[in-house]
């Protein structure tokens, strides 16, 4: 009949039908999708955290790399340790030290080249928590005629080591490698 409402469903009074979600079923869904939502971006962030890092890494190789290019051929070497900040707060140290290994042998053999220890450091962030540290052994010429320590110079003849003779001021100045001083 048209004008009869229909009949409550079976079992249950008309007066107890649900139309929609509890507030207890509300709740939970917000919940669930709160979590959900923190996982994605703790995701996310992580990713855009690391993409920063690996950058930083890049930029502090490339320098290092830059300074190891540098030095004995643009730059002389300087026994002892160099520092100084470049743009964008990375920080450097270059130590130079001659190589341990029987130099006392080397130097009487009048042997061309000595040895030495060359230790690159570029560190940035705060307090340097994060650095590239590159080694190498450079070998350099002996060039005895300048007396004391000689063979400090880049491998070109006699040149020499640098103003102030060995173990001068020469520096690389807070430029970096190939920078006007």
């Amino acid at each position: 009949m048209p004008g009869r409402p229909a009949p409550p469903a079976r079992g249950w009074p008309r007066r107890c039908r649900q139309h929609g979600f509890s507030l207890l079923e509300t709740l939970v869904a917000f919940s669930v999708l709160a979590v959900s939502l923190g996982v994605v971006l703790r995701i996310f962030g992580g990713g855009g955290r690391a993409a920063v890092l690996t950058d930083g890494y890049a930029r502090a190789t490339t320098i290092a790399e830059s300074f190891l290019a540098a030095l004995g051929t643009e730059k002389d070497l300087q026994l002892g340790r160099q520092e100084g900040i470049l743009a964008g707060g990375y920080r450097w140290s270059v130590q130079v030290a001659p190589l341990p290994v029987q130099m006392e042998r080397i130097s009487a053999l009048n042997f061309p080249f000595l040895p030495y220890w060359v230790e690159v450091t570029v560190a940035w962030g705060e307090d340097d928590r994060r650095a590239v540290k590159l080694k190498t052994v450079r070998l350099i010429t002996n060039d005895t005629s300048g007396g004391g320590q000689g063979g400090v110079g880049a491998g070109g003849g006699g040149r020499s080591p640098g103003p102030g003779g060995p173990g001068g001021s020469a520096r690389f100045g807070s430029q970096g490698p190939g920078a006007a001083d």
